[in-house]
């Protein structure tokens, strides 16, 4: 099974994309077990912080019970984990490092991102007998499990 850490961008693009988008084919993949999701409370606050924005919600559209079936979905259908591993500074904006110590202590194989400042990492090691982690887009990630 492959093992991933979906960043919060990827759950808003859940909701704000149409169905068809590459967005949903992420979610049948996700909704199919198709690889297992792991987050923490750092950034499951992340997500309900950024899904309660009201210019969020103005902006799209988005129903509260939209929000509140996503919230289910991704406890319901992901792996809450404690970071154990505190990763190595290396981005700028330091709310993204909660995925790279997710990724880290989960031995993830992927963080999908959308955020262009992890996507220029490209891959991340937590240390020297830690797991290489590969950090790609969506598109990417649905080009590996097509490949599967």
């Amino acid at each position: 099974m492959i093992n991933v850490v979906l960043d919060t961008n990827i759950f808003i693009s859940f909701l704000l994309k149409k169905k068809g988008s590459s967005i949903w084919r992420l979610y049948d993949l996700w909704e199919a077990n198709s690889f297992i999701n792991y987050y923490s409370l750092a950034s499951l606050r992340e997500l309900v912080d950024v899904l309660s924005r009201a210019k969020i919600q103005d902006k799209a559209m988005i129903e509260i019970e939209a929000i509140k079936t996503l919230l289910r979905e991704m406890i319901g259908r992901s792996v809450i984990i404690k970071p154990l591993h505190r990763a190595e500074a290396v981005l700028d904006d330091e709310e993204d490092q909660i995925f790279l110590d997710i990724a880290t202590t989960a031995c993830a194989d992927y963080i999908v991102s959308g955020d262009k400042g992890l996507l220029s990492l490209r891959q991340y090691q937590g240390g020297e007998k830690m797991p290489l982690i590969k950090i790609i887009s969506v598109s990417e990630f649905l080009q590996l499990m097509e490949g599967r």
